[in-house]
């Protein structure tokens, strides 16, 4: 229960911060697919410009939404200053590598900041939060270069194994992918661990830039297309989510699904729904590599010239009617087997109230975690008492309440519902 209240908060905490950083990349991704279309030297510098421009702002707006939600009193003063110190970690992380810093990083340091914030006064958490975030800038940038020398290693295995590659390959990037690490699927979109050739004189390594330059071989389907199935399958995880959620948690979903979908990076729904539930980590590890099996199973070739949008999928695509076929029912088994683990391990329909196994009957008997208007000691009220089966209970009726015989299973329940 104490770890489900932590993620409950973490959430809600998180959740208007990613919204918005994902709308925000979104459109960044969006710009950027303009500018390569576009006519004139101009707009097209223009739209690249702003597009970089918003893809820069995610990190700070994760921390500034977060630290504004988590903290107490001149929470607006707290959100910028954590803001300022989210640009003096980056700056001391790009002082140590040539890396793009993980979303994560901007996550880990709104909790700090919160920490700081909550247990010390504004000037004494400030300055702790300054030093903070320059030693660690500097620590991750340092330990960033090793992880990058140890996922090359990963790389090159993988790529050796041509005929489960798309599978092992889908299984590393569904990790990386959560931590927002974008190392390891570059060595195979630009380095050589994604194939190399020699066209016109010149070695070009990575499928994406052997992409550009007219290759339409058979890595497109082991390496490529998966990222955009997957993108549909996480968009079945997020409406069977919206079957659960309500209101501005339901809002959040669609929005993180849509914005995943349209800027190929999962990072804010994978990241959402672990914090809706661990359990749904086995459920997306199924989904990518389901969504990596089938494309190379069935040789479905696209690639990306720009970002991996879904605003390029069908431009290049070789098999529509197939791969149409295939999201179809990528996002139908995606969306029953996520409603099925929630419904086992999750969250009430009503409340998101987690309820263990042993306490449900008891609580649907009642009415469920939605009826339950107040708890006092063996005196249950209830909104409807239609909805309650009194077959299952050993109680008396008193208006809209029922007096329990027997509390051992109401005091369990009534610390669920705290």
């Amino acid at each position: 229960m104490g770890l489900f209240n932590l993620m409950n908060k973490t959430r809600n905490i998180l959740s208007e911060g990613l919204v918005i950083a994902a709308s925000l990349l979104a459109l960044s991704v969006i710009l950027g697919e303009l500018a390569f279309v576009i006519k004139g030297e101009m707009l097209t510098s223009a739209f690249n410009s702003f597009s970089d421009l918003l893809s820069l702002l995610c990190p700070y707006v994760i921390v500034y939404f977060a630290v504004l939600r988590g903290s107490r009193g001149n929470e607006s003063k707290k959100a910028l200053y954590a803001v300022f110190c989210t640009a003096l970690l980056l700056t001391a992380f790009s002082l140590r590598t040539v890396e793009k810093p993980s979303l994560l990083i901007a996550v880990f340091l709104s909790f700090v900041a919160i920490y700081f914030y909550k247990s010390f006064s504004f000037v004494t958490a400030s300055s702790l939060l300054t030093v903070f975030s320059l030693l660690s800038g500097i620590l991750m940038g340092v330990l960033s270069e090793y992880a990058a020398d140890t996922v090359t290693d990963f790389s090159s295995v993988i790529s050796g194994k041509s005929a489960f590659a798309s599978v092992i390959f889908s299984l590393f990037k569904t990790f990386f992918d959560f931590l927002d690490y974008k190392t390891f699927e570059n060595l195979f979109y630009f380095k050589s661990s994604g194939g190399s050739q020699l066209i016109d004189g010149r070695i070009v390594t990575g499928i994406s830039d052997l992409f550009s330059e007219g290759y339409r071989g058979k890595l497109l389907s082991v390496y490529v297309t998966g990222n955009y199935i997957k993108g549909f399958a996480l968009a079945g995880l997020s409406a069977a989510l919206c079957t659960f959620l309500r209101g501005e948690k339901r809002a959040s979903v669609i929005i993180l699904g849509l914005a995943s979908l349209i800027s190929g990076n999962a990072f804010f729904i994978i990241l959402y729904a672990l914090l809706c539930s661990l359990r749904f980590a086995p459920v997306i590890l199924i989904l990518y590599a389901l969504s990596y099996g089938v494309s190379d199973i069935l040789d479905l070739r696209t690639g990306f010239t720009v970002s991996g949008g879904i605003s390029e999928l069908f431009a290049y695509l070789n098999k529509p009617l197939y791969f149409i076929l295939v999201c179809a029912v990528i996002i139908a088994f995606s969306f029953f087997i996520s409603r099925y683990t929630a419904l086992k391990y999750g969250i009430s329909a009503m409340s998101e109230v987690y309820i263990p196994n042993s306490l449900k009957q008891f609580c649907n008997a009642l009415g469920g975690v939605g009826n339950i208007v107040s708890i006092e000691e063996n005196k249950v009220t209830l909104r409807n008492i239609k909805r309650a089966d009194f077959l299952k209970l050993t109680c008396e009726i008193a208006d809209n309440a029922v007096i329990l015989d027997s509390t051992e299973e109401l005091s369990r329940l009534e610390e669920y519902l705290e």
